[in-house]
């Protein structure tokens, strides 16, 4: 999943504010996939509501088998369902939100979560937002081609 900040840092300016995303910390990741769990859960309770009576304990049980699977990085391959539930998470205006104040606090602690949220709610901010974690995605030389950034490993000359 590629809506996950990258190791560069950015500054961005909200409103009349800059700040400086920082890559989230393993920490940070947690609390992002414990807070999508919790939004998940919180969504299928609200449509349980209109579950018949006898199918609401098994309508749980799925949402929860469900719930526990999603993370930042699920295989779209192996698990496509699980994928699409994290990928519109991640990319619904909460989920966005979160992240980026997950990747401001860091540098700016005082910074608000519902502050952030009121200037990611202005489509053209929220777009903007979008393009900047693209560009952290990729090489400077794959920004105008589209390519995806690529990691390359060098096997390393071992002494004998």
């Amino acid at each position: 999943m590629t809506a996950a900040i990258s190791a560069s840092k950015r500054t961005i300016t909200l409103g009349e504010k800059s700040y400086q995303m920082s890559p989230l910390s393993y920490k940070e990741i947690g609390e992002f996939e414990e807070w999508m769990r919790s939004a998940y859960m919180e969504q299928q309770s609200k449509l349980c509501e209109h579950v018949p009576a006898s199918m609401q304990s098994e309508f749980f049980v799925r949402a929860g088998a469900t719930a526990g699977l999603l993370a930042m990085a699920v295989d779209k391959e192996a698990n496509p369902d699980i994928f699409k539930v994290a990928d519109s998470i991640i990319r619904s205006l909460p989920g966005s939100t979160r992240l980026m104040w997950l990747s401001i606090r860091r540098n700016h602690p005082d910074v608000e979560l519902d502050e952030i949220g009121e200037y990611l709610s202005d489509p053209s901010v929220l777009g903007s937002l979008l393009a900047t974690f693209n560009e952290m995605n990729t090489e400077p030389d794959a920004q105008t081609s589209g390519k995806a950034k690529k990691k390359v490993y060098k096997k390393r000359k071992t002494k004998r």
